[in-house]
This record gives C-alpha cells, sequence and structure tokens, in this order.
C-alpha cells in the first residue's frame, strides 16, 4: 500500500519553471550553485516521476533524502495497538 511522502531532492543547477507546473507540492530554495526541492508525493512512481523530469532537463541529481512524515509515524503506531 502507498502512502504520501515528503522528499527532499537536490539538484545542479536551477529547476525550470516548466516542471513546477507539472508536479503539485514542490517547495524550492535556491543556492548558489543548487537547488533543494521539497517534494510532498503520493507514491513511488511521482517521485520516479519526478526524477525523470529533472533528468530530461539536464539537471544532475546530487541527493534524494526521504524525511519521515505523519502519515509514517501513525502507521508505526497504529501496527502497535491490537485491532478490536
Amino acid at each position: 500500500m502507498s502512502r504520501a511522502a515528503t522528499y527532499e531532492i537536490r539538484v545542479d543547477g536551477e529547476v525550470p519553471s516548466d516542471v513546477f507546473e507539472n508536479f503539485e507540492g514542490l517547495t524550492r530554495i535556491n543556492r548558489s550553485m543548487h537547488t533543494t526541492l521539497r517534494a510532498d508525493l503520493v507514491d513511488p512512481a511521482a517521485l520516479y516521476g519526478l526524477i525523470a523530469a529533472l533528468r530530461r532537463a539536464g539537471l544532475v541529481l546530487l541527493e534524494v533524502r526521504r524525511e519521515p512524515g505523519a502519515s509514517q509515524d501513525q502507521a508505526t503506531e497504529a501496527e502497535g495497538q491490537p485491532s478490536g
């Protein structure tokens, strides 16, 4: 079962605006030599689609990191509770 997750994605260079038009939930932090994106994505397929779009834009992927999220924490808590 897929759950929404938040990712931090760092690329070398500036992300073109058309990438933002094609993906909802993206936030950009520009730095001098790279861009960090914060992306709220619904499933792994959305992550792979975003990575593919960044590659098509000619950007070099530097880092992808999944941030711990509330949905992940809630799922862990629910697993520890007896069903009833």
